[in-house]
């Protein structure tokens, strides 16, 4: 059955995406968001188009 009502997030997808990235980053890599960033890109082989999308978001976010 059915329930008669419809629920609405009351937090935006984007703070539960950061709050739980934060969380992830804290826990299994010790604060250091340069380990995940390093786990994330061993794991795969990227085109070289992908990349580049990554390197320009890094120059967007002035990462250093």
């Amino acid at each position: 059955m059915e329930p008669n009502f419809i629920c609405h997030a009351l937090i935006p997808k984007e703070k539960v995406q950061e709050q739980e990235t934060t969380e992830l980053i804290n826990k299994v890599f010790d604060g250091s968001a340069n380990l995940l960033f390093a786990s994330l890109l061993s794991r795969k082989s990227f085109p070289e188009e992908e990349i580049e999308k990554l390197k320009q978001l890094v120059d967007l976010l002035d990462v250093k």
